[in-house]
């Protein structure tokens, strides 16, 4: 019960808390539950767990030097941040069972969505309540044509939406989650990218896309009637909710909403080609460091300060912060886990590949792939195919025994 609240805690603080005068609070607590995991669950770590960790700590090192030689400091301890989220995080989802996991993610992902839309809509206290405690925790301009929760920002919230739409509906894949209200949870953290971000709205629709293709087998006589109705049924009241949803936003808001989130469509119509303003502003600012010493290993500066890169892709940042190699190592754990995954189970692992690919293309936004809110998700999936494959495996065993 204490192993499971522990959890749970940590889950909740990394999924929905903010920092706090800019700490990570849940590197804090998650340190506290993986020393009662070792003192008193005697747990284990994985080979693989130490194969994805490898290369950070290889960037520590780097990093370590180049910020005693550059006197730069900023990339070194964003990276140990990383390195702490990524191992507390594995130890932790890896020592919990996979649909306790599952259980708690689709609660706090419920409470995100019913923080923006409460953000979005014209309930005038929620509204000012919500923004009040966004602007104490990050002090960033807000506007009214689009919602950010409790993130640091409009993309931040709806990649969040967008990944946690795919989440879900991997969870139901993969037969970890079930029922239909999973289905309308997926479909309304859809719908919150379309008032959150583009980034998040076109990852999620690349995302359900590619998930129905893969699905495409399933034949419709499989469906149950009573599968069937409650389709019928959710479909309906989907329709009168969203109705409901609407008359509750101002009409000159949600136009604008449309036109900031549609942009690149009325830019295509407009004959202006398929893009967007900030689109345009962000390529930009892609440039490869013109110094060697920067190429190869960064200069450990933080973004948008004076000589520091001014850009907001995650990539470049990296680039410019840790070099090529740095970058390579930087990314590969992410690339060990999702071979891995294909290695032991490529038929079910192919949706995390899937997700990786599309966290990659982010990645020319923003820095994302190891945001808080969203790597807990991509972790969550990668621990439920290495321990099912486990599970798997002991099972296969025990028959051969029997």
């Amino acid at each position: 019960m204490i192993k499971l609240l522990l959890i749970g805690m940590f889950m909740f603080i990394s999924m929905i808390v903010p920092k706090i005068y800019g700490v990570d609070i849940e590197l804090f607590l998650g340190i506290l539950v993986v020393v009662y995991l070792i003192l008193f669950e005697k747990i284990k770590i994985k080979s693989i767990h130490f194969y994805m960790m490898f290369p950070l700590f290889i960037l520590v090192v780097i990093s370590g030097i180049n910020t005693i030689v550059l006197e730069e400091r900023y990339a070194f301890f964003a990276l140990i941040r990383v390195v702490l989220y990524l191992v507390i995080t594995l130890i932790i989802l890896d020592s919990t069972p996979i649909k306790t996991l599952w259980r708690y993610s689709c609660v706090f992902i419920c409470i995100n969505i019913l923080i923006i839309y409460l953000e979005y809509l014209n309930i005038p206290f929620f509204k000012d309540l919500i923004r009040t405690v966004h602007e104490f925790f990050y002090t960033t301009r807000t506007v009214d044509y689009r919602a950010k929760g409790l993130f640091p920002g409009y993309a931040s919230a709806g990649l969040f939406m967008g990944v946690s739409s795919i989440f879900i509906l991997i969870g139901l894949k993969l037969n970890v989650i079930k029922g239909e209200k999973y289905l309308l949870l997926a479909m309304f953290s859809f719908f919150a990218t379309i008032f959150t971000s583009r980034t998040g709205m076109i990852v999620s629709f690349i995302g359900i896309i590619i998930l129905m293709f893969i699905n495409k087998k399933e034949s419709v006589k499989k469906i149950k009637i009573k599968k069937l109705f409650s389709y019928v049924l959710l479909t309906v009241f989907s329709v009168f909710l969203i109705k409901s949803i609407f008359e509750l936003v101002n009409p000159e808001m949600f136009k604008i909403t449309l036109l900031r989130t549609f942009e690149f469509y009325y830019s295509y119509k407009n004959g202006s080609g398929i893009t967007t303003n900030s689109t345009e502003e962000l390529v930009n600012t892609y440039s490869i460091p013109n110094d060697i010493h920067t190429f190869f290993i960064g200069n450990n500066k933080e973004p948008w300060i004076t000589n520091g890169i001014q850009s907001d892709a995650g990539i470049i940042q990296t680039l410019y912060q840790y070099g090529v190699l740095g970058t390579l190592l930087f990314y590969l754990p992410v690339a060990i886990a999702v071979i891995y995954c294909l290695y032991i189970n490529k038929k079910q692992s192919f949706s995390l590949l899937m997700l990786t690919m599309l966290l990659a293309f982010s990645e020319f936004k923003g820095g994302y792939i190891y945001s808080k809110f969203i790597f807990i998700l991509y972790l969550i999936i990668f621990v439920t195919l290495i321990n099912s494959k486990q599970k798997e495996i002991e099972g296969n065993k025990n028959v051969e025994i029997d």
